[in-house]
């Protein structure tokens, strides 16, 4: 999963953009979603506009409740079980997509248990499977030819899903 967010501080942004895809146990693709989210335009910092693409016209035209993700996953999500998320330093999501979460009033199906490709990455490296400058998204799905990012929710969650099953293969 992925987010795009008016900017870094998880206590006052909010969720612009989000991406989800949902895999089973052998990473075959279930379902996913992706949508612009409304927000208050008036939190969106001026670096993160220059980083996600954010326009106020396509925003007007395209953005939808949270709650449209929060009924999606719902119906995807049968009772009683959690998912556990996967992304690039997925913490930061999770802390905006719980608060999203919170404020529709639903449960948050997440597991506390996460999956960040971020520490995926630094084991490749540090096991010499991967020579990388650095652990940013761009660098690491370049290194392991999966995924092109591009800073928009979907894209960047497809480069996740592509380490992830890189490593997994490399494990096999």
């Amino acid at each position: 999963m992925d987010t795009k967010t008016t900017g870094v501080d998880t206590a006052k942004d909010e969720i612009i953009e989000i991406a989800c895809i949902l895999t089973d146990f052998d990473l075959k693709e279930i379902d996913r979603k992706v949508m612009k989210v409304g927000f208050d335009y008036a939190k969106m910092t001026p670096q993160a506009q220059a980083k996600n693409g954010f326009t106020k016209e396509a925003w007007d035209k395209e953005a939808k409740e949270f709650r449209i993700f929060v009924n999606w996953l719902k119906q995807k999500t049968p009772f009683r079980s959690v998912w556990v998320p996967c992304g690039h330093n997925v913490g930061f999501d999770i802390a905006l997509i719980k608060k999203a979460f919170a404020k529709s009033t639903a449960f948050c199906p997440f597991s506390y248990r996460m999956i960040d490709s971020v520490g995926l990455a630094g084991v490749l490296k540090i096991a010499k499977k991967i020579g990388v400058e650095n652990l940013k998204l761009d660098t690491v799905a370049s290194a392991l030819k999966c995924g092109e990012p591009n800073h928009t929710a979907e894209k960047d969650c497809e480069a996740v899903v592509g380490i992830v099953r890189q490593v997994v293969g490399m494990l096999k």
